[in-house]
């Protein structure tokens, strides 16, 4: 039996009370008049027992009726605390379903799951991984004289994080070359490698899905792929120094970090301090006050040279 069941029943059965009640009491008044009318001699005994009998019955009718009211309260209250006990339980229910719904604090790609299904996860154990695709992090080295040139290039720059430094992020593929802007952002932890001794950065992404073909073999537009982790790629930084530094052919440095120079006419040597090689030649630093800007350097091979040496120029190709 329901509840709805069990009201409309207690309901019925309290209209039936009722009306035995009202029974019980026209028998107990036709009882009382038999009574009268037998000390009168009116009727007879047989009457009177008559009477009798159906005020018993309509007590009997009245009690059973009393009895069923009490037997319906009682499945009411099991019937409350049966409620009350689903209700419990659907609430658990609701509890441990919003247990399992996990939700990321970013939009992403799942790249590992540590789960089953339908298995117990403890709490506190990771559940996933997730890339988030919005953005992306690299992490690169740099040479601690490449920080100091970052570092020297704006007052803005404190501690281990960067003052904003664009960057270009560059992949290959089969010949065909991207690119990404980001920017260097952080030192990644401040420990220096000891192998490498060199310094790991991290460069921020924000447009991974928007990159640009730079060079390619194939005619028209073609859609850049996006930058994944675990690809190789190269990071140009654009930096501006606040140091002076000199470019020549790297044909130019000779052992030992020397070089020449042809200033009036002859011969000089210098021992530079070097500060990095580069595609386009080597750079080093400007802190020799005998080298100029624009002063001719020597890149082709020498014959015992001394310093002083009389110099006939047959055709100029570098100068600092």
């Amino acid at each position: 039996m329901n509840i709805d069941e069990n009201t409309i029943q207690k309901a019925n059965t309290q209209k039936e009370y009722d009306l035995a009640k009202e029974r019980l009491e026209l028998s107990r008044k036709d009882l009382e008049r038999h009574e009268r009318l037998v000390e009168q001699r009116t009727i007879s005994q047989a009457e009177l027992e008559t009477a009798q009998s159906h005020l018993l019955g309509a007590q009997e009718s009245l009690q059973r009726l009393e009895n069923q009211l009490r037997l319906l309260d009682t499945q009411t209250e099991k019937l409350d605390v049966l409620l009350r006990k689903e209700e419990l339980a659907l609430e658990t229910a609701h509890l441990n379903l919003a247990r399992t719904e996990v939700r990321a604090p970013v939009s992403g790609v799942i790249t590992a799951d540590s789960f089953e299904v339908n298995s117990f996860i403890q709490k506190g154990v990771n559940v996933a991984r997730i890339l988030d695709t919005t953005q992306l992090e690299i992490q690169c080295s740099l040479y601690m004289r490449q920080i100091q040139w970052i570092w020297r290039q704006s007052e803005e720059t404190t501690g281990y994080v960067f003052a904003p430094t664009p960057v270009t992020v560059l992949y290959e593929m089969d010949g065909e070359r991207w690119a990404w802007e980001g920017e260097l952002k952080t030192l990644d932890g401040g420990i220096l490698n000891p192998t490498t001794r060199m310094v790991p950065c991290r460069v921020k992404v924000d447009t991974p899905n928007a990159g640009r073909r730079i060079q390619g073999f194939f005619e028209g537009t073609t859609a850049p792929p996006s930058l994944f982790a675990g690809m190789y790629v190269t990071v140009i930084i654009h930096s501006k120094p606040a140091i002076p530094l000199y470019l020549i052919p790297e044909r130019a440095l000779l052992p030992g970090n020397r070089i020449w120079t042809v200033v009036d006419g002859k011969l000089q040597r210098h021992s530079i301090r070097l500060a990095a090689a580069t595609p386009e030649g080597v750079l080093f630093y400007a802190d020799t006050e005998a080298i100029r800007p624009n002063d001719l350097v020597v890149v082709s091979p020498l014959a015992s040279p001394a310093e002083g040496s009389p110099v006939q120029m047959v055709h100029q190709t570098a100068k600092l």
